[in-house]
């Protein structure tokens, strides 16, 4: 209780002492617990003391149970680890493991990362090395003084300069480039990896060189090697070598001289003084419009008005579908004046036409005929046919008649209502002999799978549609063959083993040289030529015609791979890389130390070609799809890009420039799983001992 103040002096009184109270404490017998209500607590010594003896005794165990491994990675890594490993005890590059599975993990910048397994077993002092493999090194490539080059690194082709990022493996590679009109260049290189980026430029060397021609008069038509250039005054860029130059204007005489062109040296040959022409001659032809040929120029169609050189002969030539070639020789002297008609005698070919049912009427090029069932005489050029019948569905057939080979069609009416069949299915054959196949257009996807064994780069896949039937060669045209339009046609050996052989694929042959033999041939049989020269190259005649001509990539792939119910099989015999017994002609066992590498557990008896057709045909009939020659097709050579739109390409023919061509199939110096492809793609322009050629023409 609180001290109450003095109410006399107002101060408090001082507090009594304290006073110390001993309480009783309660007996308890020895050994007795704690009393009940009360715990007692462990000491933080006491419980150190435990844990420093269960480590101590872990580490004993583990250190009789645990064996030496000794990890080596090179190059030393940033970091290295050892998960799920418990204790990782180690020195340096030793490790205290316990038996068993354990995974290793290292890391270094510029390398793949390490993820590795390991078994530990008892025995001591174990080993286990690994190498850490660099990255790639990403590689930039240019071409210099042109870019657009082709780029192969170590023989495989990478793209088109220029090329950037491109990831390398590191070490030492070859670089070749090549380009139109220059010459192929290597270059060899050191690529350092571990995603370091380089830059490699590569020199090209012209192939050509610019040479400077003016005339006097100015205007003239300047032709090289037999193609037209462009007009005096210019500067022409030509290929070296020997070169012929001619310049033609008209009124005036052909000038002409062989100069050599060497690679990158500019010539300057000055001003030409052309002579002018001092006849005339007036050139006309029943019927007209002949294509008129002076001395392996062809100025117009007749009628035409001719300046000639007086004092010369002159060769004339006169060419109309369906008719006989007329050739006139003729001199005029200076000043004269001469008119000349010429009577072209018509070719005559015989079509035997067999219609059922009987009773049907006949048509000829939209003009009545009387009853369908007839042999016919016509003129040797393209002729429709249109067959009709009450209740029949009507049937149009285009056939040309070739002299001395007559034809017989059959053709069966289908009623009213149900499907037609395609007219001219038949193989037919040329004036030559060459049976032609007939292939019905369809849609498919060119190129091949990413991923597929043995791909290439310029193998990119997009959907083409064809839209017009077409016949093909069944074989590859002959040496016998291509005789017939070159002569002198006689391809020299290859190591020894005869190229010439009749009956043997045409090889050597430009690509040039395969498309005027084409032109050639169409002439031959009253066909309008398919190819017309411009510049320095032969393009379509637009719209194409039905002459003879190099098959479209497109349909060379189409009818190689998917044509007739094929299936788009990898190889000619089928989707195995290893070709059985009879499946074509390649670089087999009998041509080992010939060429640079061969099938030896393969022989089909042929170390270089073999006659055409020696090796069954595919299900369209077609031979030496693959095997023999690789074979020229009409296309420029290029790199298509990448298409999965729904709408197809129709009917291609490949880029507008450019002065390589493609070439498709393998060849019987070939062995590899990637050129033995339906799929593989080459490319080129002037004449290899393994490269020809097959025809084509549109059906209609």
């Amino acid at each position: 209780m609180a001290d109450e103040p003095n109410a006399e002096s107002g101060t408090r009184d001082a507090p009594e002492p304290p006073v110390d109270v001993i309480a009783p404490t309660p007996f308890r017998p020895s050994g007795a617990g704690p009393a009940r209500g009360s715990r007692r607590r462990a000491r933080p010594a006491v419980i150190a003391t435990w844990g420093v003896g269960i480590g101590l005794l872990a580490l004993l165990w583990f250190s009789f149970t645990a064996v030496s491994v000794r990890l080596v990675v090179e190059p030393t890594p940033d970091e290295i680890d050892l998960p799920g490993a418990g204790f990782d005890f180690h020195i340096g590059e030793r490790y205290l493991l316990r038996p068993g599975q354990h995974r290793v993990v290292a890391e270094k910048e510029g390398y793949q990362p390490l993820d590795a397994a390991i078994e530990v077993t008892a025995e001591p002092s174990q080993q286990f090395s690994f190498t850490l493999a660099k990255l790639p090194g990403l590689v930039d490539i240019a071409s210099r003084p042109v870019e657009g080059a082709v780029i192969e690194v170590d023989g495989e082709e990478v793209g088109i300069t220029p090329i950037e990022a491109l990831e390398v493996a590191p070490g030492t590679h070859k670089l070749t480039a090549r380009a139109p009109r220059h010459e192929p260049a290597s270059l060899e290189i050191e690529v350092e990896g571990a995603g370091k980026r380089q830059t490699f430029e590569i020199e090209l060397t012209a192939a050509w060189a610019p040479i400077a021609l003016a005339s006097d008069p100015a205007g003239a038509r300047v032709w090289v090697d037999g193609v037209e250039l462009g007009e005096t005054p210019g500067t022409f860029d030509l290929d070296a070598g020997m070169r012929s130059i001619e310049l033609r204007l008209a009124g005036h005489r052909t000038w002409s001289r062989e100069i050599q062109v060497l690679a990158d040296q500019p010539q300057t040959l000055g001003s030409i003084a052309l002579v002018r022409a001092d006849a005339q001659l007036h050139l006309a032809s029943d019927p007209p419009g002949a294509q008129i040929v002076v001395d392996s120029e062809s100025p117009g169609r007749t009628p035409l008005d001719l300046l000639l050189a007086s004092g010369e002969t002159h060769e004339i030539s006169l060419f109309k579908i369906g008719h006989e070639v007329a050739t006139r020789s003729i001199e005029l002297g200076p000043g004269e004046r001469k008119n000349l008609e010429v009577k072209l005698q018509p070719r005559i070919g015989v079509v035997e036409l067999i219609t059922q049912p009987a009773g049907a009427t006949l048509s000829v090029d939209g003009k009545p005929s009387g009853e369908a069932n007839q042999k016919l005489e016509l003129l040797a050029s393209p002729h429709t046919l249109v067959i009709r019948k009450e209740g029949y569905q009507e049937r149009r057939v285009t056939v040309t008649p070739r002299p001395g080979f007559p034809q017989r069609i059959e053709v069966e009416l289908e009623r009213s209502g149900k499907p037609s069949t395609p007219s001219g299915t038949r193989p037919v054959a040329t004036s030559l002999g060459q049976e032609l196949v007939w292939v019905e257009p369809g849609t498919f996807t060119m190129g091949s799978r990413r991923g597929e064994p043995g791909r290439r780069p310029n193998e990119t896949e997009r959907r083409v549609e064809l839209t017009r039937p077409f016949y093909i060669g069944a074989k590859e045209v002959t040496n016998r063959e291509f005789r017939q339009f070159s002569p002198s046609h006689a391809p020299a050996a290859f190591a020894g083993f005869d190229l010439n052989g009749d009956e043997q694929p045409a090889s050597r042959v430009s690509w040039r040289d395969a498309v005027l033999f084409c032109n050639w041939l169409s002439q031959k049989e009253g066909l309008a030529p398919a190819y017309e020269a411009r510049g320095d190259d032969f393009v379509l005649i637009e719209p194409v015609g039905t002459g003879y001509r190099l098959p479209t990539e497109a349909e060379w792939a189409w009818a190689a791979r998917f044509a007739a119910g094929a299936s788009d099989q990898r190889f000619p015999w089928g989707d195995q890389a290893e070709p059985p017994p009879g499946s074509g002609n390649y670089a087999d066992a009998s041509a080992a130390g010939i060429v640079s590498s061969a099938l030896l557990s393969y022989r089909d008896g042929f170390p270089v070609s073999a006659p055409v057709g020696t090796n069954g045909a595919n299900k369209l009939g077609l031979f030496d799809v693959g095997g023999n020659v690789a074979e020229w097709v009409h296309d420029r050579y290029g790199i298509y890009p990448s298409s999965s739109a729904e709408t197809p390409v129709k009917d291609p023919t490949g880029p507008k420039t450019g002065g390589l061509h493609a070439v498709r199939g393998s060849s019987w110096k070939q062995a590899a799983e990637t050129q033995l492809r339906l799929a593989y793609r080459d490319y080129g322009q002037e004449g290899r001992e393994d490269v020809g050629f097959r025809i084509a023409r549109y059906a209609r």
